[in-house]
């Protein structure tokens, strides 16, 4: 079965990786998924700031961007994650987007097609650590 970096084009797409991945740190109840940060399957590795999603090879055109993101940090900020928690900060928001270096260590989250009852699914997210192969 075919498995890909998962794409989140639309407010449901977002609302249902909130829901997931709530869900599960609440069922695991482990310290380190509190502020967990996943991979999703987006870069701007081919043209700065024009984030292209991998499988689909389409650009995005739906963002949750956390305040003062995409920042491209020291032009080493070229992959798309979202931060489970936010620290302390008021301005943050819970699930929301920024941009980090391809190689740091994240959780990553895979999604796969499926049917359930006739309606395209998205497989639950697969927990892991692993550092993106940009090339």
């Amino acid at each position: 079965m075919r498995a890909w970096m998962m794409e989140v084009k639309d407010d449901t797409t977002q609302s249902w990786l909130k829901w997931r991945l709530h869900d599960y740190q609440g069922y695991h109840h482990h310290h380190l998924l509190e502020k967990a940060e996943y991979w999703l399957g987006a870069t701007d590795l081919q043209w700065e700031k024009h984030w292209k999603w991998d499988n689909s090879n389409t650009y995005a055109s739906y963002f949750k961007w956390l305040p003062s993101e995409p920042n491209n940090y020291l032009d080493h900020q070229n992959c798309l994650a979202v931060r489970q928690r936010c620290p302390d900060d008021a301005d943050c928001i819970d699930y929301g987007w920024f941009d980090d270096d391809c190689y740091q260590k994240k959780f990553y989250i895979c999604e796969t097609k499926g049917i359930l009852r006739g309606v395209p699914t998205t497989k639950a997210p697969r927990l892991e650590e692993k550092n993106v192969d940009t090339a």
